[in-house]
């Protein structure tokens, strides 16, 4: 049996991985021209806002991710509740996830489990 590996949310995951790695040693850009520290990292993270199914279990809520770089967050996909789980999220301390900053969003797929929250995300912050 052969399995599809869904390739596209990994390059999404590994480019902003990288880019939150900063230039590397044999970049044209030196790290002190960007005013940068040799000894400063970049604070990054991966918040989970949702893991569920297409099910209607009031227990979850819709795929959803955030990846944070630098207390700027990258929302991956956009399930039911996402603004939601970034309130909560942000409640608990993650200032990043404060709905009225969410303003990136990278779709992986079009199934309607990945999308649906795409209303809520596009409208919720511009409300607040």
């Amino acid at each position: 049996m052969i399995t599809k590996f869904p390739i596209l949310p990994v390059l999404i995951i590994c480019f902003l991985a990288n880019a939150a790695c900063g230039p590397s040693s044999n970049s044209f850009v030196s790290k002190a021209s960007m005013n940068i520290s040799p000894t400063a990292r970049p604070q990054t993270g991966i918040v989970l806002l949702g893991t569920g199914t297409p099910n209607a279990d009031p227990g979850r809520m819709g795929p959803s991710l955030a990846i944070i770089v630098d207390n700027k967050a990258y929302v991956v996909d956009c399930g039911t509740g996402v603004v939601r789980r970034a309130s909560s999220a942000f409640q608990k301390g993650i200032p990043s996830l404060e709905p009225s900053r969410l303003d990136t969003l990278f779709i992986t797929h079009l199934h309607s489990d990945h999308t649906i929250g795409f209303p809520d995300i596009y409208l919720t912050p511009g409300v607040l």
